[in-house]
């Protein structure tokens, strides 16, 4: 049986149902309760802030803060690039021309969609929780916004490998290179000295969430409702366009 194109139909249930379901999938998800269940545990001892110390002054990956915080920078850019080639490299409808890029339009569209939620609910925790970074320099440290995006774009990324035209065990390599390099993104983040452990795993599990959440209603068998980002002025929104 041939794959169904990824990105055909875009869809969102209107079932409160479906938007339920979705939602308690995702949080069951030990991608998603592991992190933060670690977030928790590195509380005890002052574990999360002798962790942080230690990996700001020995810098054992990277080896100095100044060059981990660019290089949490380049592995983040990574997981951009990761997600959006995988999308344009899913296989599209038969023929090319303009159904071809409607279809990437709309794919890439409800994706970009969900980072940028995951991106919006990080500065809202961080303004909310006003934690100081292990630097001193501000409290914009919990959850880690490099983290989030990193995390979200990988899982965005590994929906659309499984569309791919390869065989499983490609699919799961670059799967582990996806999550490997949202993992290095947020140890670059510590080692900065930017972010907490527990900064970073909270980060990872809020991005996985917002993936998990939305790979629930990007559906390759029905159309109902089709998502479309949209400008509006100097804000960012999206348009619902309603099929019967």
């Amino acid at each position: 049986m041939n794959k169904p194109v990824l990105g055909e139909s875009i869809t969102i249930s209107s079932s409160w149902t479906k938007i339920k379901q979705a939602g308690q999938e995702a949080i069951i998800n030990p991608r998603i309760w592991v992190p933060l269940l670690g977030a928790v545990l590195l509380q005890v001892d002052n574990l999360d802030n002798e962790i942080s110390d230690h990996l700001r002054e020995h810098t054992p990956v990277f080896g100095s803060t100044e060059r981990a915080s660019n290089r949490s920078d380049d592995l983040a850019s990574l997981t951009t690039v990761a997600y959006v080639s995988t999308a344009l490299l899913a296989p599209g409808p038969a023929g090319g021309g303009g159904e071809w890029f409607t279809t990437k339009a709309k794919l890439l569209g409800s994706e970009w969609l969900a980072v940028k939620t995951a991106r919006s609910m990080t500065s809202g925790l961080k303004s909310l929780t006003k934690r100081d970074r292990p630097n001193n320099l501000e409290d914009r440290s919990l959850p880690s916004g490099h983290a989030t995006r990193a995390s979200a774009q990988a899982q965005m990324a590994n929906l659309n490998v499984e569309y791919l035209p390869i065989n499983s065990g490609a699919q799961q390599t670059l799967k582990w290179t996806f999550d490997g390099l949202a993992a290095l993104t947020g140890w670059a983040r510590v080692e900065a000295g930017m972010h907490f452990p527990s900064d970073v795993l909270a980060g990872w599990a809020l991005g996985h969430f917002i993936a998990d959440l939305a790979k629930g209603f990007i559906n390759p068998h029905q159309e109902v409702i089709q998502v479309y980002p949209q400008s509006l002025g100097e804000g960012i929104g999206f348009r619902l366009v309603i099929r019967f």
